[in-house]
């Protein structure tokens, strides 16, 4: 965002499987124990989080490589 500040910048996080438990990440500050809601910081928006298959992305870049 810093380089190119016209741009919309996300942040995601990709797990090997079909389907999981997160549908996003919050940034949040340090602390002891359990997360509360005051401690999320809301100036970074949430980090999305997918689920892609491990073999459909093999196969992906298996095809990427044979151009």
């Amino acid at each position: 965002k810093s380089i190119y500040p016209d741009n919309n910048v996300f942040n995601m996080f990709i797990f090997p499987g079909n389907k999981g438990p997160f549908e996003s990440a919050h940034m949040a500050e340090p602390s002891r124990g359990v997360i509360k809601d005051e401690d999320l910081q809301d100036e970074y928006p949430p980090i999305c989080c997918k689920y892609l298959c491990p073999l459909v992305s093999i196969d992906a870049f298996s095809l990427y490589r044979e151009i």
